[in-house]
Parts: structure tokens; C-alpha cells; sequence
């Protein structure tokens, strides 16, 4: 079953540029998967009840166009399944039946107090009603982070209370804000395609972080603090 979100692009939604912000994707995307789940009856609260929660490990996101100001657009999510303790899901943005974005994602469900994944069971699964259809084409599933190349850009950033999620974790959308951030300060370009893997959670407490770019090829390769790190085209 295809989960959908029909909505425009509003003014807090884009940038000076008029170009809708990479963390106002990782919202929407944040939101579909929350919604799709609350569809289906897998609430948040089901899942804090029994001791659970998704953790997003990692995303796949390309840019095909960045849609601007007032464009209505469908916001399209899906199941494609589970094995073991990964969870995959996909991702479509659509305006006037163009595909302005694709993405696909893996998701873990974590025991809370073990702090550590479990088995995503059949009976999960089947509620979301699996759709075999990709996104697009991704080797997010095998992607793993280089650490090769030469640091050309570092930038420290302050957290702040209104970053952590209920979980008590820096929330997703604000590493795109941050990377957002440096990748356009860096070369004033836009990103059409980034791969995050999130290695570890950055807990409630910690105030500062320190976010550093690579030059690989023809890509970026980014790390904050060993917490997050992941590559970029620009």
C-alpha cells in the first residue's frame, strides 16, 4: 500500500534561493513514515508501550529538481519489506506528474532499554501491505562510508533543545540542516544527491558538534563528530 501526503511548498519551506530546503525533505519523509505507520495502527505510542522504536539507519536521497514556492506537490511512501532487523522503505515527490524526488531508506527497530535492534517480525511487516516496486536504482542497502580524502572544510555547530526528538536524539532533519549548511558555505551549490548512514545517536546533552567535508572525486564525503557520516554530489 502507497501511503500519500498532498500539501504546497510554503515560505518556511524553501531557501533564499527559493529552493526547498534539504531538511524540509527529511521532515516530509520523517512525517510519511510516521504517518503510514499511525495508518495502518502502528502509532508511535503502540510502539513506546511495548518498549520499541524505529531508528532511521540509513537514507538514499536524489534531487532530480528542487521544487519551489507555492508548487503543490504528492508526497509518496511505501514498504518494501523487511529481513532480519532491517526495515526498508521508499520514497517518491511528485509535481504535475514530473518525479522531482526519489529516495529509499533502511530503518531498525530498536528495544529501548537494551538499546539494541530486533528481529522485524512478519506480523509487522504484512500490515503495511508490501509494495516490490524501487524508487529508484541505490546501493544504499550495501553502502558503507569512506573515510578517504582531504579535509577541505570544517564548521562547529551548537545544539539546541528544540533539536533532540522524543527519543532524546539529535533528530534526523537537523544533520541535513547542518550539512545543508556547510556543503553551501563550502561551494555555494545546491545537493542533488546524498547517502547518510547513521553510526551512532547524538544523546540529549551534547551541545556542541563538529562537521567536517572531504573531497573525493566528484563528491563530498562528510563526518559529524564519528556520529553520522555519509557522501555527497553536488
Amino acid at each position: 500500500m502507497k501511503f500519500k501526503i498532498n500539501s504546497t511548498v510554503n515560505y518556511n519551506d524553501i531557501d533564499l534561493n527559493n529552493k526547498i530546503l534539504l531538511s524540509t525533505l527529511a521532515r516530509l519523509q520523517q512525517k510519511a513514515a510516521t504517518l503510514h505507520s499511525d495508518n495502518v495502527g502502528y502509532t508511535n505510542n503502540f510502539f513506546v508501550e511495548k518498549g520499541l522504536t524505529w531508528v532511521l539507519q540509513k537514507l538514499h536521497l536524489k534531487i532530480n529538481r528542487y521544487p519551489t514556492l507555492y508548487e503543490n506537490y504528492e508526497f509518496i511512501t511505501w514498504s518494501k519489506g523487511a529481513k532480519g532487523y532491517f526495515a526498508f522503505r521508499d520514497y517518491e515527490m511528485i509535481i504535475n506528474n514530473e518525479t522531482v524526488i526519489t529516495g529509499c531508506s533502511v530503518w531498525l527497530l530498536i528495544d529501548i532499554n537494551k538499546k539494541k535492534p530486533i528481529r522485524v517480525s512478519d506480523e509487522i511487516v504484512n500490515r503495511y501491505t508490501v509494495e516490490n516496486v524501487d524508487s529508484m536504482d541505490s546501493d544504499i542497502y550495501k553502502f558503507k562510508v569512506s573515510k578517504d580524502g582531504e579535509t577541505v572544510f570544517e564548521k562547529r555547530y551548537t545544539l539546541r533543545y528544540r533539536d533532540f526528538d522524543r527519543n532524546k536524539h539529535l533528530n534526523n532533519s537537523v544533520y541535513f540542516e547542518f550539512i545543508e549548511d556547510a556543503v553551501y558555505e563550502f561551494s555555494k551549490k545546491n545537493i542533488k544527491e546524498i547517502k547518510i548512514m547513521y553510526q551512532k545517536e547524538i544523546p540529549f546533552g551534547i551541545s556542541d558538534v563538529n562537521l567536517s567535508l572531504k573531497r573525493q572525486n566528484n563528491s563530498l564525503i562528510f563526518q559529524i563528530e564519528d556520529y553520522a557520516a555519509g557522501e555527497i554530489f553536488i
